[in-house]
């Protein structure tokens, strides 16, 4: 029998207080013991949770009316094309700030959904841990327990739950936190944790006093519901393994993006990068790029070099319009027979095609001979060609964003498909224009020899030595950094994708673990109130595995029903993943079913302790219960 229980001898209002409060706490503690399996799998569920959403809350800052990122990746830099862009271009700078928002504010969603998870996982269990309570809090009702008693006891015993599971939940939260910051590819501001550990507080104290009040009314109106309101209280779980689904598919996603990043656009990554910053004035520097090309070629004939803008290699270029006699994308938008298209404009040298595995459709490729004094020139891509057949296209002329000079377009390549983070905000429609017509600076120098990375290295800067170097004395005009193997410009192009690939792996499992505890519950409620039946099936000679089946049977329906939830739900999450990431689908079926059965693994944990509870305890016991 619980302190409170037991009478006890009158005293002073002090005295008569403070044995009211020891009673009162002693009571409390005497509760948490013996009902410690559901004490613990409620401060597990909130802590989780708690942790869950700190991780991602620590990770953006208030700015304004939203949300910004407390997160950013090293600035990819705005070359200097020798192009007047409109007021609305967007650099690759800007499309990967853009695409780091917009995956913060999926986890963001994300990290709601976990909370509102973990809200109705510790809501059913609450009122299973009511359900099993009802005996005990009659008893003391009987003995003379005041709901007053009874209130100061939950409260106590909420404030107890409520304390542990925030230290556990922020404690947890913050080092996976500050792991998240560490390993962030980029600059990570130092987060202002006090709003998030303050909204963690509340969150885990009005989820626990909400839980406790079945509690407190349990005499009054029972929590458990009857058989035939079944399908109501299982769509709890279903709804929450639904969750689950839609974060892990989101996470497989991801890594699968940051794979297709790290791959290579054509051959094997066996080559070498750097970055080639120049204050030369635009011919000079077209007149040295030219110059760096032909000694590479020249070393090896058969090797490739490539000169491009920061961001071309993975798929990124500057957003702007372009003026066509003959795309039908998009109405005029002025009064000109041309059209406008938004389209990506890339600064490409001779082997930049065979690199990115281009293939050309029409016409030819640019060459080393498309410099200064050659008349302005492009190659499209098929999509900015399209209705028009590609053949058809060579020869005409477009405009180029506010540059007064028509280009001619010499050739049609492929579509590149963009697999760098922010890739899906470049669309398909491209423009190649010649990088010694257009010295952009700083530019990306790409070089693959038949010797490998080791080779490409070494003829890589012999090149630039003798291209860039200055009598003894003079400070250098030309500076070479961010060398590197392709490999690894490849991993680093791709850490982001797979740094937000394994936050929302986290994410997913920590949902799912909720969930799992979500369903244990309900089960548990659902095989409580039909006890009685399952009582009469055992009575007249149905076997332990029938009754079994008939429980577990009904935890794969929840698991269907997650599947559901999870595949409509998720239509809105890998939308959103698929516009920031380029490639990836919408619809994996293939993901789907594995995860389903993942879902399908969780539920019938959650059902198995009950239904063996059930199964194994003798038919006179269920029934002398239920009456």
């Amino acid at each position: 029998m619980p302190p409170s229980a037991t009478p006890q001898p009158s005293a002073g209002p002090d005295q008569d207080a403070a044995a009211t409060s020891s009673r009162v706490f002693a009571s409390a503690f005497w509760a948490l013991r013996t009902y410690r399996g559901s004490a613990l799998l409620l401060v597990a569920t909130c802590g989780v949770g708690l942790a869950a959403s700190l991780v991602v809350t620590t990770l953006v800052a208030r700015h304004g009316t939203g949300m910004a990122p407390r997160i950013a990746l090293p600035p990819i830099p705005d070359g200097d094309y020798g192009v007047a862009w409109s007021a609305f271009a967007d650099s690759p700078a800007d499309i990967r700030r853009a695409a780091v928002a917009g995956l913060l504010d999926l986890l963001l969603g994300v990290a709601l959904g976990v909370l509102a998870a973990a809200g109705l996982t510790t809501l059913a269990v609450s009122t299973a841990r009511a359900d099993a309570r009802e005996a005990e809090i009659g008893v003391r009702r009987s003995v003379g327990a005041s709901r007053r008693t009874l209130f100061r006891t939950a409260l106590a015993e909420g404030m107890c739950l409520s304390l542990l599971s925030f230290v556990i939940g922020c404690g947890a939260g913050l080092i996976a936190a500050h792991v998240a910051a560490e390993t962030w590819p980029g600059t990570a501001r130092s987060a202002a944790i006090g709003p998030s550990l303050v909204a963690g507080a509340v969150t885990s104290g009005c989820i626990m006093l909400g839980a406790l009040f079945p509690l407190m009314f349990a005499r009054r109106s029972s929590q458990i519901a009857a058989a035939e309101s079944t399908p109501v209280g299982l769509a709890v779980p279903a709804a929450q393994l639904g969750l689950s689904l839609a974060v892990l598919a989101a996470a497989s996603l991801l890594n699968r993006g940051a794979a297709r990043a790290g791959a290579p656009g054509a051959g094997t990554a066996s080559g070498a990068v750097a970055r080639i910053a120049s204050r030369d004035s635009m011919p000079v520097r077209a007149a040295e790029y030219a110059a760096l090309l032909r000694r590479l070629h020249a070393d090896d004939a058969e090797g490739l070099a490539s000169l491009a803008n920061p961001g071309a290699l993975s798929g990124l270029g500057v957003l702007d319009v372009v003026w066509s006699p003959f795309s039908l994308c998009s109405p005029a938008l002025v009064r000109v027979p041309l059209k406008g298209c938004w389209a990506a404009y890339y600064a490409v040298s001779a082997d930049s095609f065979q690199m990115l595995g281009l293939h050309l459709v029409a016409g030819r490729a640019l060459s080393d001979a498309d410099d200064l004094r050659a008349p302005r020139v492009a190659v499209i891509s098929r999509a900015l060609a399209f209705p028009v057949p590609p053949r058809d296209v060579v020869g005409l002329t477009i405009h180029v964003a506010h540059q007064p000079t028509p280009y001619t377009v010499v050739g049609v390549v492929d579509d590149q498909p963009p697999v760098g983070l922010g890739g899906g905000f470049v669309p398909r429609r491209a423009v190649y224009l010649s990088v010694l017509q257009h010295a952009v600076t700083p530019a990306d120098l790409l070089v693959r020899t038949r010797g490998g990375p080791t080779v490409s290295a070494a003829a890589m800067s012999r090149a630039l030595a003798e291209t860039f170097s200055v009598p003894a004395g003079e400070p250098p005009r030309t500076t070479v950094a961010a060398r590197a193997s392709e490999a690894g410009a490849l991993a680093t192009d791709a850490a982001p994708l797979r740094w937000f690939g394994q936050l929302f792996t986290a994410e997913g499992w920590a949902v799912l673990a909720i969930a799992t505890a979500g369903t244990f519950a309900m089960m548990w409620l659902w095989v409580a109130s039909l006890e009685g039946e399952l009582a009469v099936r055992r009575a007249v000679g149905a076997r332990r595995w029938r009754v079994m089946g008939y429980v577990l049977a009904r935890a794969l329906l929840v698991a269907a029903g997650g599947v559901a939830c999870g595949s409509w739900l998720g239509m809105m999450v890998w939308g959103g993943v698929g516009d920031i990431v380029a490639g990836l689908p919408a619809w994996d079926p293939a993901n789907v079913a594995r995860l389903g059965v993942l879902l399908a693994t969780a539920a019938l944990a959650g059902a198995w302790l009950p239904a063996w509870r059930a199964t194994h305890t003798p038919p006179a016991r269920l029934l002398a219960a239920q009456g």
